[in-house]
Parts: C-alpha cells; sequence; structure tokens
C-alpha cells in the first residue's frame, strides 16, 4: 500500500521553519486530523461511491512535555436533523432538531435569506500554470500545489499544456478536485472554460459535488469541438457551512484554463446562538424576511459538521399559503418536534389526544 507523511501545517517545502510545524499539533497547533480538516485524511485511490476522504477522524491531539503525542480516534459523529420551524407570529420562529447522543451544547446559525449578492469563493486560472516543454508529457497531479494558487487540488492524469491544464490521456481519463471549500451561502455554481484536445471529437465529462465526503450530486456535460467555452454546473442542494469538493472527470481529453465557484451570500451575516442545551430555540423580534437555519452539535471533542440548511419560510407566506387540495397528505409532528405520522390532510387529527401539534409546519389544535 501506498503510505504518505501528512505535515499538520500542509507544507512539505525543506525550511527550518516548514520542518517544525511538521508534527502534531505543531507549531500550527492542529488538533483534529479527518475528513474535513486541512489537511483531510485523503486517498490514493477513490472509494466506491467516488470520494478520496476518509471517514475517519483523529481528535484530540496533543503532545506531552516529553513529546508524546496522543490523540482519540472514531468515525465522524452523525449531524443533528434539523426539524420544521414553527411561526408564532409576524416576529417570532421557533428552529427544532433531533438531538444528536453525547452531545453536551448545540450552535445554531439563522441566515436572513431575502437579501443575497453573488461572491468568489474560489478562481483558478490554470492558463497561468508554470508551463514548459519539459513538463507536458508528466503527469504533475501529486504536484498541483506547485502549480495554483490555491492548495489543495488534486487528480489524476493532469498535464501542463500551453492552453491550461490537460486532463486525460489516449487511454486513461483524467479527474480534478477542488481544494476542500466552505460556502457562506449554500447556493453554488461551477464556471469551468474548457476545451476539447481532439479536433475531430467533442468530449465528455462528468462533474461530482462531494459533500462532507461523500457524492450528493452529479452532473455531465459535452465539450465541443473548437475554441474554448464556459460551462455551468449549479447543484440544486443548500450546502451552506458543509465541506464541499467538486470533481470532475473526463471521457476523453480535454483543457481547462479557468476554474471558478460561486457561491450566494446572504447580505445581512449570520446570528449564530451558542450554548443552547435544549433542541429547540425560539427568535423573537425578527425583521420581515425569509429565513433559514442550520444547527450542530457540540461534543466533548469538539463541534460536528453544520446540519443541512431547514428553510423556514416567513410568517406571511405561512398565513398566505394556497390551501392544499383536500385529498394531500400531510406530517404531523408533537410539540417537541417528534414525528408523528403522515395523513390526509382532512383526517390528520383522528384519534390523537387533546393538544398542540405541527401540521405542515403549523400549529393546530387538537380540542
Amino acid at each position: 500500500p501506498r503510505l504518505t507523511f501528512v505535515p499538520a501545517d500542509n507544507t512539505r517545502t525543506d525550511t527550518e521553519a516548514s520542518c517544525m510545524g511538521d508534527t502534531w499539533p505543531g507549531t500550527s497547533g492542529k488538533t483534529t486530523f479527518g475528513p474535513n480538516t486541512t489537511p483531510a485524511t485523503t486517498l490514493y485511490n477513490a472509494l466506491a461511491n467516488g470520494s478520496r476522504l476518509l471517514d475517519k477522524t483523529l481528535s484530540n491531539i496533543t503532545e506531552t512535555a516529553n513529546g508524546l503525542v496522543g490523540f482519540a480516534f472514531r468515525t465522524a459523529t452523525p449531524r443533528p436533523t434539523p426539524l420544521p420551524a414553527t411561526w408564532e407570529d409576524e416576529t417570532t420562529m421557533v428552529a427544532r432538531w433531533q438531538p444528536v447522543e453525547g452531545a453536551t451544547a448545540y450552535e445554531l446559525r439563522l441566515t436572513e435569506t431575502s437579501h443575497t449578492h453573488t461572491d468568489t469563493l474560489l478562481a483558478e486560472p490554470f492558463s497561468k500554470t508554470l508551463y514548459s516543454a519539459s513538463l507536458g508529457s508528466t503527469d504533475v497531479s501529486r504536484y498541483l500545489n506547485n502549480f495554483t494558487q490555491t492548495r489543495g487540488w488534486t487528480g489524476s492524469n493532469v498535464f501542463l499544456s500551453p492552453q491550461g491544464a490537460k486532463l486525460g490521456t489516449a487511454s486513461a481519463s483524467g479527474t480534478l478536485y477542488t481544494p476542500t471549500l466552505a460556502p457562506e451561502g449554500g447556493k453554488l455554481v461551477a464556471e469551468l472554460t474548457v476545451q476539447a484536445y481532439s479536433a475531430k471529437h467533442s468530449a465528455i465529462f462528468s462533474a461530482f459535488f462531494e459533500v462532507n465526503g461523500e457524492v450528493a450530486e452529479t452532473g455531465q456535460a459535452e465539450v465541443p469541438v473548437g475554441d474554448p467555452v464556459v460551462l455551468t454546473f449549479a447543484p440544486s442542494g443548500d450546502y451552506a457551512g458543509q465541506s464541499v469538493r467538486i470533481g470532475i472527470s473526463t471521457q476523453n481529453r480535454i483543457y481547462l484554463s479557468h476554474y471558478t465557484v460561486l457561491h450566494e451570500v446572504a447580505a445581512i451575516a449570520p446570528v449564530v446562538v451558542e450554548g443552547i442545551t435544549a433542541t429547540e430555540h425560539r427568535f423573537t423580534d425578527l425583521a420581515p424576511g425569509t429565513y433559514a437555519y442550520a444547527v450542530r452539535a457540540i461534543m466533548p471533542d469538539g463541534p460536528t459538521q453544520w446540519s443541512v440548511v431547514q428553510t423556514a419560510g416567513d410568517y406571511a407566506s405561512l398565513v398566505h399559503a394556497p390551501t392544499a387540495a383536500p385529498t394531500a397528505e400531510v406530517n404531523v409532528y408533537a410539540i417537541d418536534g417528534r414525528w408523528l405520522r403522515r395523513a390526509p390532510r382532512q383526517s390528520w387529527a383522528n384519534g390523537l389526544p387533546r393538544g398542540l401539534y405541527i401540521v405542515d409546519g403549523q400549529k393546530r389544535v387538537v380540542r
């Protein structure tokens, strides 16, 4: 098997300062090593799901005075699962989530989603790589950090050319993965400037959106013969606060001259509430607008990843939402967020004791 030395400071130069940062936790103070850290627990060969991240984490990395390094080892803790929010009035919203075993507290992030703007998360001009004729036939996929503005790119069968990075060979596909990204806004757009290698045949390549080490979405595109074109991939999921990598795999050789990732950012900074010990939190005095939230658990050895984003909408949309057809089914929750059942809208209350329930995000009373 192939083994690679992973320095804590993620730098492999031979300077004295760099070497001092190699050991863990080292001068960079790294106390966690896992699939969502920098550096990350990466694999030389991809797993069956296409991921090159190992879902194992070393945490609480410490060094004693006599040089002994210790750590805790475990698989990643599941993230909390958010539940539908409820609006009590125009300015009061209650966010809820399922508990995580062993959590000592929770952190909740609330985002106002009515006003957003697009910002650049990653921009890599491969057309400006350090090309030389001697490197034209050399696979530089293991040394991409030497040729990119942003560290953390990985891949296979990546070559340098005057047209940019060339992916693939005559007999093998090429792959390229972005560094780990942490979008503030969940809506991502990847824009790639590409050109088919062949002057006679178009090229096909696939895109993989890897979220927290697992492939969440895929896409495919055709690169036509001729001049470079800009291809866009926009995943449908909301990945705010998640660890995201975007990979492409070619079926035919292509040139890649520019790679840009955009994300939708809230105009108003998110509000993070810390130290919550319950599995719900009430927000009051909210300004008019639409909202969304995510939650993460605080474990003895650190926080989990943020949950998926739960859309909360606003009070107005809840009150004035169009009435669903009588035959539609709805989810029924207890007031503490426990899911009870799915039942026809017109008969959801049949057999339930008196009390307050959440039906399709709205409070309902059984008398």
